[in-house]
């Protein structure tokens, strides 16, 4: 059944997304705009997007892509962390005796964290300033979530006419209004090898 409903969805990629809806995308935020026929999930859009944008920082050269994967990188790391800590204090809070639960508490020390048994009040307090330390973590991978919003929709806020009118302009011809982004590209890329010589 999977198979023949594959027969009737097809969404754009690196070497078939026209300038201007790959613009589009990138000016509206808006990844639903890939798809030309059927349903795909937001992770498969999302996936798809992400290869278009690898695909294009090669050909042009561009350092976006590394950029957006260290910060994904950097979010999943502090994301980790953030639930091993939220985690560490619930069964900390909940689970009654420091003793109890030697391996989490040795886990939190080898991560640089305080936990006091001295006594309850300290223990307490050791575990409130784990939590806070995870709360401040969620507004880090706040931050990187932007961050990485921005990358994946970076642009140069020049409009599809612009581009269109540019190129044409330097190369001399009329270029088409239906230009694939792949080909936009090479057409780039030949005018700069051309202006070298």
């Amino acid at each position: 059944m999977r198979s023949f409903e594959n027969l009737f969805r097809k969404k754009y990629a690196y070497e078939t997304i026209p300038l201007r809806v790959f613009m589009q995308v990138s000016e509206k935020q808006n990844v639903k705009l890939l798809i030309q026929r059927g349903y795909f999930t937001k992770e498969e859009l999302v996936a798809t997007w992400e290869e278009i944008i690898r695909k294009n920082a090669e050909a042009n050269g561009s350092m976006v892509y590394m950029k957006l994967v260290a910060n994904m990188q950097t979010r999943l790391k502090l994301t980790i962390t953030y639930i091993l800590l939220k985690a560490a204090c619930l069964v900390l809070s909940v689970g009654g005796k420091p003793a109890l639960n030697e391996q989490v508490v040795n886990d939190l020390r080898e991560r640089g964290y305080v936990i006091d048994l001295s006594s309850t009040e300290a223990y307490t307090k050791s575990l409130e300033k784990i939590s806070k330390a995870a709360d401040a973590l969620s507004t880090r991978i706040m931050m990187k979530n932007k961050e990485i919003q921005e990358l994946m929709f970076a642009g140069d806020n020049v409009s599809f006419d612009k581009c269109i009118a540019s190129l044409s302009l330097t190369s001399g011809f009329e270029v088409s209004e239906n230009i694939r982004l792949a080909q936009y590209n090479e057409r780039v890329k030949m005018l700069k090898r051309k202006t070298k010589t």
